[in-house]
């Protein structure tokens, strides 16, 4: 399936966020405790699932919200069915610092949710 236009996101925690800025090089993690070498490509969303991927996997977590431009990846980028019939897009290789539209911190509710209401777009 061909990527929709527009930008993907994705969840990076925060301290290897931080990481990868400090030393300049391309981010290399796929997905929480695995990186790209382990998983073969980084997991990222639509618009519409970052919510359910929050939910799903960051809860407790200290998480940066990337917007991530797809015509600034040269890696090639596949959307794929995950195995229940959602599709995702997959990055397979790095993503380039300046793909990086916006990295925004998500604040956390009192229960370890995160709260992603102000700092996704709204369509």
């Amino acid at each position: 399936m061909n990527l929709q236009t527009g930008p993907i996101y994705h969840l990076a925690l925060s301290g290897e966020w931080l990481e990868v800025t400090e030393s300049g090089e391309d981010y290399r993690r796929s997905t929480v405790g695995r990186s790209l070498e382990d998983e073969g490509f980084i997991h990222t969303s639509f618009l519409d699932q970052v919510e359910d991927t929050a939910r799903a996997y960051y809860r407790n977590r200290e998480v940066v919200l990337l917007e991530i431009d797809p015509e600034q990846v040269p890696s090639p980028i596949l959307v794929e069915e995950i195995g229940d019939g959602r599709m995702f897009p997959h990055i397979y290789g790095p993503i380039p610092l300046g793909a990086v539209r916006s990295a925004v911190p998500v604040p956390k509710r009192s229960d370890g949710t995160l709260d992603l209401s102000e700092v996704l777009p709204h369509s």
